[in-house]
């Protein structure tokens, strides 16, 4: 993180990949967006 901590009001986007991650971490999983984005077949195969 660079100086986002001026910003009053944090960007939702960034507080929420932030979450993901931090939960991601904790259970073990690889969280990316992305992934979900680019594939949502593989969620449906499994």
């Amino acid at each position: 993180m660079m100086t986002d901590n001026i910003n009053p009001t944090p960007n939702p986007t960034l507080v929420f990949e932030a979450i993901a991650q931090i939960l991601g971490n904790r259970y073990g999983y690889d969280v990316k967006l992305v992934s979900i984005e680019e594939a949502p077949e593989q969620e449906a195969a499994s």
